[in-house]
């Protein structure tokens, strides 16, 4: 998402979540860089980070569709990245499942998720 149809530049993550193996977003940010031998306009850590980045017109980004939607100044660029679709999980320990409010969290999670789905998904 940018701000502007002349955006070349990237905001990216630090070096070391771009590198890892953990944060697909950041991968893939990179492999878009290092493939275009694109520009590198700001490495930061953080979503919150990037997407007030972004919104400032830094230049682009890859923000959650949930997140950039929002934005009233962000245009999407591209339609969801099929690359970055993500499974959420909910963990909980088995002895405290059944507990009243721990049960009342999980029912009010799943009921957000489920209304929110198109949202999330970034197809509202």
């Amino acid at each position: 998402m940018s701000r502007g149809e002349d955006a070349d530049a990237w905001v990216a993550y630090s070096e070391e979540q771009s590198r890892g193996k953990s944060h697909e977003p950041a991968r893939w940010v990179q492999r878009q860089i290092d493939e275009t031998k694109g520009a590198v306009a700001l490495r930061a850590p953080s979503l919150l980070m990037h997407a007030e980045a972004i919104r400032a017109g830094t230049e682009r980004g890859v923000l959650p569709c949930y997140v950039g939607d929002a934005h009233p100044v962000l245009e999407r660029l591209t339609t969801p990245i099929p690359e970055l679709d993500a499974t959420c999980w909910m963990v909980v320990h088995r002895d405290l499942r059944r507990a009243p409010c721990v049960r009342a969290a999980i029912d009010w999670v799943r009921q957000a998720f489920a209304e929110q789905r198109d949202v999330i998904a970034g197809e509202a």
